[in-house]
């Protein structure tokens, strides 16, 4: 099967065509919208869509994001999400109305968007005493779907910063005497209300300057927890985890030696790898490509990027890929989902099996497979220092590396001589 690049999949093509269209003013003068949009065609078919933003790189992105959408679930999926809606007339909307507000003029991806939803949803239905039914992880059925609906059916006046402060209390509360619980217990606290949040940023509050926002906003004075150390500590021997995957994983369970290796020569994300092309790797150079593909579209720019690669490891996929019988480095039988309103993973199967295979070899973190990415950041920040792993593991900034990794975990002590030596006292001439 060949893979066929289209460029209306990268986000220069649309930078060149979106446009901030115009509109004769009430004194008959043209005036130009701030926010652009783009004139898509599919199928026979053309639409103006709103981008949003009067950024012109995250407009194009956007861009990408409807085209996309478009090639792979058609205009009426397409047009019910990222067409602008009528925004609710009522004073005290719903959550649902909510939602349905900042859907189209959100930048965040799908899947994104809806760990906001669920994180807000959890904060509402706690506030208000529901009681979250065992169905509501049917997500083939409609358990799953009916408890959105319960929840989205609130309202919004609902949310209150005091509420939501004393929600905040009442999460840490059964952990309060285990420290280490609660420890994660804030950060976990932290993470809802950061996400939560999102739904009322600026971009948002200016993209629906008419909705009727409650005054004040939900999270408005809810203070975060002080972030407690995110500091890695290795605790694996990365050298010989490779060379126990080489021999018991490389021919029985191939998928899974690539998973490792791409978590830990090269620190892919999980998403990252299981999206990676054949196209992205260049055998000829030596560098895995981190770039966005048709089924791949990172949440920030500064996510792509390439990473070198040693000769040994590039032609250990080199041999992968003779067996392969598709475009993507990591076989599945599960179809790609980029549109997916949740983490979708087509190599779901194999992720679990290198998990189970690393919790035995000694992996003990929760998230075993991130652990591999976090190892090639420890590894490349001691041999090269924190700005070039800040680099190449693509970070948004160099704080966010150094609130994961020191400078240096090896055993470094000063050097002093145990015995002191002898006074010498100069000679001094006649």
């Amino acid at each position: 099967m060949t893979f066929v690049a289209d460029s209306k999949f990268h986000q220069d093509y649309w930078a060149e065509r979106i446009r901030q269209r115009k509109f004769n003013g009430t004194d008959g003068e043209a005036k130009a919208i701030k926010e652009w949009q783009a004139y898509i065609q599919h199928d026979g078919r053309r639409e103006w869509f709103q981008l949003g933003t009067a950024n012109k790189t995250q407009a194009a992105k956007k861009a990408v994001t409807i085209y996309v959408s478009l090639r792979n679930r058609g205009w009426e999926a397409t047009v019910a999400e990222f067409k602008h809606k009528a925004l609710p007339k009522s004073i005290d909307p719903t959550i649902g109305e909510f939602f349905s507000a900042v859907k189209p003029v959100s930048r965040a991806n799908a899947a994104t968007l809806a760990g906001y939803f669920s994180k807000f949803r959890k904060i509402a239905a706690d506030i208000n005493g529901l009681t979250p039914p065992i169905g509501r992880y049917d997500y083939h059925g409609n358990g799953n779907a009916d408890w959105h609906k319960e929840v989205e059916k609130l309202r919004l006046s609902t949310m209150t910063p005091d509420k939501v402060n004393q929600w905040v209390r009442d999460f840490i509360a059964p952990y309060e005497k285990v420290p280490d619980q609660l420890r994660r217990a804030k950060n976990s606290a932290n993470a809802y209300i950061r996400l939560g949040k999102s739904l009322f940023s600026e971009d948002i509050r200016r993209s629906l300057k008419d909705f009727p926002f409650p005054n004040p906003g939900p999270f408005d004075g809810v203070k975060p927890f002080e972030q407690g150390s995110m500091r890695y500590v290795s605790q694996i021997e990365p050298s010989s985890l490779f060379v126990a995957a080489k021999k018991e994983l490389a021919d029985t369970q191939p998928e899974c030696f690539i998973i490792l290796l791409l978590g830990l020569v090269c620190g892919l994300r999980r998403k990252e790898i299981d999206n990676l092309l054949w196209t992205s790797v260049d055998f000829t150079n030596g560098y895995v490509r981190v770039e966005a593909t048709p089924y791949f579209n990172p949440k920030k720019e500064t996510s792509l990027g390439r990473v070198a690669v040693e000769k040994k490891y590039m032609d250990l996929l080199a041999k992968h890929q003779k067996r392969a019988a598709g475009i993507f480095v990591i076989e599945s039988k599960n179809a790609p989902r980029p549109n997916a309103a949740y983490s979708h993973y087509r190599a779901a199967k194999d992720f679990r099996k290198l998990a189970s295979w690393l919790k035995e070899k000694g992996v003990s973190p929760r998230k075993p497979i991130h652990t591999l990415r976090k190892e090639y950041g420890r590894i490349i920040t001691e041999q090269h220092g924190i700005f070039q792993a800040s680099r190449l593991l693509r970070h948004a900034g160099i704080q966010i590396t150094a609130a994961h990794y020191a400078d240096d975990q090896r055993r470094l002590t000063p050097k002093l001589e145990l015995v002191s030596k002898p006074n010498v006292v100069p000679e001094v001439g006649p």
